[in-house]
């Protein structure tokens, strides 16, 4: 006696509505994280629940909605069913992320999904020309996917590592085992077990799709969980960086003042031992040593509020869950620390080097004012870059003076710095220019005049002791731009540096 519910609508019924709202809700996801895993999972579903509603033997808000056209419409429910197969092979990539892992296995998918598309819709154009033939062509086209869903699915248990994997694998057994039985069901009509005709083709395969969207359910939450615990992870290796950071500035500049000062003691002792010759020349060469130990300050320790407001930009990315922002500014400031560093000891580097470094001050201080000003350097010829020699950290006071005490202080709407380098037969000039409220202006407007007057007395004695040792080939001047009503309109900085072959030579035998 075959059993009521076997030839009611109570299991299509239930089917499409457990079907129909995790739809909705993996519809929600994807709206919400714009993913395409749950876009692939929601056609998947879609076309499940068509195929349910096809199936239904009572009118339903659908089929009236479309006049009749889905119940029991042959010539829909093959293409339906090979359509939600071809969303479950791109899901199935992204679900245990196949891409990232095998090659072969990830081309081979997509391959196979797109040759199941095409399948379809040739099926419900053909349908007219091949409806004689339906039976066979499912059972080739049953006989080819399951071969070829076992070789795959095989592959991906041997190669393919997933936090989901069992979850994936159970589902995948119970889609499949349920699309076999139904296509039995579909195909054999006399097979002795009378108990297996209790139910329909469509009823066994639903079985099988209602098991699998429960294991994929299952592998869904795993999966946002160990997103989840990953971007935390992610977080604190860059608060830990960050710190670490920190720690080594503070390190090096404590270290750095107590040799100063150790240095200035000695120098101090030795010029109370010599004689008024002898003490004349000891001057000289304290002078000397002096200005190299402030040069040495000066690009080791940058400007410490520089360094704290960098680290509490990058903190309040991190904080506002801006990881990948942050991840790139930690990148450029940790570039720009180690750069300092390295070219602590030297005293002089390529100009591509200065100019590399010049342009990572830039990025910083641009990203911490909120991109409030723009900036451009424009190189004219870029072969010469790697044979001139300059003292490093040259540019910066130019560059970070033309920064706070002109454009900041500016109410230009566009607000920009431009670095323009150009060669003549046996000179460099280079000149920084601003669009900002010049140097008049800045000096009524700025209280800390005297640092910014040190560091261009400062940038003056490295100046004149790289004259000294590379025979007089560097010198700059600044000026206030006007325009034709003599109206400030920015300031310049004109650089200028012989390259003839004394400077040259340093390419090939540079000196620290």
């Amino acid at each position: 006696m075959v059993p009521h519910y076997a030839n009611s609508d109570i299991i299509g019924l239930l089917f499409c509505g457990a079907i129909g709202f995790l739809c909705f809700f993996v519809t929600f996801l994807y709206l919400r994280n714009k993913e395409l895993i749950y876009a692939y999972y929601a056609l998947f579903l879609l076309f499940i629940l068509l195929y349910g509603f096809i199936n239904l033997k009572a009118e339903t808000w659908l089929n009236d909605l479309l006049n009749g056209y889905l119940r029991n419409n042959k010539k829909l429910i093959e293409p339906i069913t090979i359509l939600s197969f071809s969303f479950y092979i791109f899901f199935t990539i992204e679900l245990i992320e196949i891409k990232a892992q095998n090659k072969w296995i990830y081309r081979t998918l997509r391959i196979w999904g797109t040759a199941c598309i095409s399948y379809a819709l040739l099926y419900f154009l053909l349908f007219p020309i091949i409806s004689e033939y339906t039976l066979t062509i499912f059972i080739l086209a049953r006989i080819f996917i399951f071969s070829m869903s076992t070789v795959l699915i095989t592959g991906i248990i041997r190669k393919i590592s997933s936090p989901v994997k069992p979850e994936f694998i159970i589902g995948s057994i119970a889609y499949f085992a349920g699309s076999i039985v139904a296509s039995m069901r579909f195909i054999f009509h006399d097979l002795p077990f009378p108990s297996f005709y209790q139910f329909s083709a469509p009823n066994y395969f639903e079985f099988g799709i209602l098991i699998e969207t429960t294991f994929f359910a299952l592998a869904l939450g795993k999966r946002i969980a160990h997103s989840n615990n990953e971007r935390q992870k992610t977080k604190e290796e860059l608060i830990a960086q960050m710190l670490a950071n920190d720690r080594l500035i503070k390190e090096m500049n404590k270290k750095l003042a107590i040799e100063i000062k150790d240095r200035e003691k000695e120098i101090l002792h030795k010029q109370e031992q010599i004689n008024q010759q002898e003490k004349l020349m000891m001057q000289a060469e304290f002078e000397k040593k002096f200005t190299q130990s402030e040069m040495l300050v000066r690009r080791m320790q940058i400007n410490p509020h520089f360094i704290f407001n960098c680290l509490n930009s990058i903190k309040y990315l991190i904080q506002s869950d801006q990881n990948k922002k942050a991840t790139t500014y930690l990148l450029i400031f940790s570039r720009f620390i180690r750069e300092v560093l390295d070219t602590s000891q030297q005293n002089i580097i390529t100009l591509k080097r200065e100019l590399d470094i010049t342009e990572k001050y830039l990025q910083l201080e641009k990203n911490r004012f909120n991109d409030d000003f723009t900036y451009e350097i424009q190189i004219k010829d870029h072969r010469l870059l790697q044979q001139l020699f300059i003292p490093p950290l040259l540019l910066q006071p130019f560059v970070e003076n033309a920064i706070w005490h002109g454009l900041l202080l500016s109410a230009n709407s566009e607000k920009l710095l431009h670095i323009n380098l150009e060669f003549t037969d046996d000179r460099l000039i280079l000149l920084i220019d601003d669009n900002g409220i010049g140097r008049k202006n800045s000096m009524l407007k700025n209280e800390n005049k005297l640092t910014k007057s040190m560091g261009i007395a400062l940038t003056e004695e490295r100046i004149k002791l790289f004259n000294y040792y590379y025979n007089h080939q560097l010198c700059f001047k600044i000026t206030d731009k006007t325009d034709s009503d003599g109206e400030v309109i920015g300031t310049r900085v004109a650089l200028e540096l012989l390259f003839h072959d004394i400077n040259l030579s340093l390419s090939r035998n540079p000196i620290h």
